[in-house]
């Protein structure tokens, strides 16, 4: 039949190709060893190893083929000495100048004349003739100051570091805005000129900080550090607890749905739904086709897009509030008043931080609610949350310290382990008047004392107290009721009698336990003898310091801080005079306790 048809259309014909046999690759098995089993020979796979295996070969020897650099023993004169001496070294043959004397740079020091000297630069400490000794220094040792205040030697004058750069910056900057200005310089000589400007107290106040620093004990460091980790756990427990507040109120500002459903059920409801989607659809291609054309601008040219963003400014923040350009992190639809969006509190806490604000004097309603009053407003009501907050926080340190004082009861401290074998000399006498400091007429408030420690070192012989004083509180109404607790308030003291000789001194360090984390009160007593008069008069410093330590508003931190002053200083005079009459009362009794003493025969 084929050949048929070949011979119908004169076709030739071509010999029937056949299938080309593939080639299969060969696979090289190597041979299993005899000395292991299948399966295990199995498991190696293609028996790798596990690292590349070089060939051990001779270091090939580089092949350089540049011609070694000539090098001649010259002569030179460094250009930075002036006594023009010779010296010698080998350098390259092509190198004629000392490659080194180009980084010779001298610091350009400032002159001034007679007259600049006398009308801008006389001072009451400092000489004409001293200033120039100052700034030849300075010329000499290109202002190193730790080298000028090392070499400084000038008549016997003790002049410190601080007082070298005082004096230098002082003179400079008197010298250029006398020669220029401050209105008629140019913005690079205002730049140098603050560059110059030297604070020598802040200098000093910041190496006797880091003096400080430097002289801590093991025990104040790891104190502090307690606190760093303390004050964080607090500030991550703060972030945490008002994340959730800012999620629950974006729970409650939701929207609730007011319709149902059964009007999407008909078909007349599906078609007025499918209507509000075809619009929604139609918005939305609106916004894009905006998006577009914005987006647009980016093919244009650099000529174009200059001449279209010529205009365009952006405002600094002064500007900004300048003109009252504001940016809202959510836009509300209609018309509305600022003060209806302010952040809704509980109603329980609500109530407290009203009456919070009319014991602090302030309206609980804002009169002009502008942005600022609004977020000062919202930044108040946070603060006064975060402080009725604190009270988690109080009732578990309040608990661990009724677990430590049932501690201290349970075991109490035996007065006889802590007496020392040899005599206190004084010390005894000291605390004993301490001791008796307790209670008196002038202070009632003092409810109890226990005494937690008491020891003695043995190389200075200074007697170190502890003790734990309990007493009424006498905080403000309005905080007692937020903030909980009790009516009792815990301080701790620690005392120091010091008996050596020119160094007798009595110190008494207190601070608040109670409170602490919203007010730190600290109060140093100190008695000494008096330098002129030590056998009838001593002298007594009292200090305190006050500190609003917990996340308060300014206003509200400062309040609480004038308030604890006033009541340190009508507590302080009523102190001192309850101490004078406990000494009076224990003069009076060893006068008569002498005066009934019989009398001794001489022998």
């Amino acid at each position: 039949m084929s050949s048929d048809i070949r011979d119908l259309f004169n076709l030739q014909e071509t010999p029937i190709s056949k299938p080309v046999a593939r080639i299969k690759p060969k696979t090289f098995t190597e041979k299993k060893p005899d000395s292991i089993t299948r399966e295990l020979y199995s498991l190696l796979g293609e028996n790798t190893p596990p690292i590349a295996i070089l060939q051990n070969k001779f270091k090939t020897r580089p092949k350089l083929r540049q011609k070694a650099v000539a090098w001649v023993w010259s002569s030179f004169v460094n250009g930075a000495r002036k006594d023009g001496h010779l010296f010698s070294h080998w350098i390259r043959a092509e190198d004629k100048e000392y490659r080194f004397e180009k980084l010779n740079k001298k610091v350009n020091i400032i002159t001034y004349s007679n007259e600049e000297y006398a009308l801008n630069l006389t001072a009451l400490d400092w000489s004409r003739e001293e200033t120039d000794y100052l700034f030849s220094l300075c010329r000499e040792y290109d202002l190193r100051f730790v080298v000028i205040a090392d070499r400084y030697d000038y008549k016997g004058t003790q002049r410190t570091m601080e007082d070298i750069k005082d004096r230098y910056y002082t003179v400079v900057r008197k010298v250029l805005m006398a020669r220029t200005p401050i209105a008629m310089m140019t913005p690079t000589q205002t730049e140098e000129l603050n560059q110059l400007y030297y604070n020598k107290e802040r200098e000093i106040a910041r190496k006797k900080h880091l003096a400080s620093l430097a002289m801590r004990t093991p025990a104040e460091i790891a104190e502090e550090e307690a606190l760093f980790i303390e004050s964080q756990r607090i500030e991550a427990y703060g972030k945490k607890m008002a994340q959730e507040r800012k999620e629950l109120l974006r729970l409650l500002e939701a929207p609730i749905p007011t319709g149902s459903i059964a009007k999407y059920t008909s078909s007349q409801g599906l078609g007025i739904l499918a209507n509000n989607i075809l619009n929604a659809d139609k918005s939305r291609k609106r916004k894009i086709h905006e998006n577009n054309s914005s987006q647009a601008l980016y093919g244009l040219t650099n000529l174009h897009k200059d001449a279209i963003f010529k205009k365009i400014k952006k405002l600094s923040s002064r500007e900004e509030s300048i003109y009252g350009v504001s940016w809202h992190e959510k836009l509300h639809a209609g018309i509305y008043l600022r003060s209806t969006r302010l952040n809704m509190t509980k109603p329980t806490i609500a109530t407290k931080i009203a009456t919070i604000l009319t014991e602090l004097g302030l309206a609980t309603r804002l009169t002009m609610p502008t942005t600022r009053t609004c977020a000062k407003f919202e930044q108040l009501q946070r603060s006064i949350e975060i402080l009725l907050d604190a009270k988690k926080h109080l009732d578990r340190l309040e608990q661990e310290h009724r677990v430590a004082e049932a501690r201290v009861q349970e075991n109490p401290i035996n007065d006889s382990e802590t007496k020392v074998q040899e005599p206190l000399n004084d010390n005894l006498k000291f605390q004993k008047r301490l001791r008796k400091k307790y209670p008196n007429e002038r202070a009632t408030h003092v409810l109890s004392i226990d005494t937690l420690r008491r020891e003695v070192d043995p190389e200075t012989g200074v007697l170190r107290t502890e003790r734990l004083i309990v007493c009424r509180q006498s905080a403000p109404l309005w905080i007692l009721k937020f903030v909980g607790g009790n009516g009792d308030s815990y301080v701790r003291e620690v005392s120091e009698v010091d008996p050596r000789s020119g160094h007798e001194t009595l110190t008494m360090r207190s601070a608040n336990l109670t409170f602490s984390h919203i007010v730190s009160v600290e109060e140093t007593v100190v008695y000494r003898p008096a330098p002129h008069d030590p056998l009838r008069k001593t002298l007594f410093e009292q200090e305190a310091t006050f500190q609003a330590t917990a996340s308060f508003t300014r206003f509200v931190s400062a309040k609480m801080e004038e308030w604890s002053v006033r009541r340190f200083s009508t507590n302080a005079k009523t102190g001192r005079e309850g101490f004078e009459g406990v000494l009076a009362n224990m003069a009076e009794s060893v006068f008569r306790t002498e005066q009934t003493r019989p009398e001794t025969p001489y022998h």
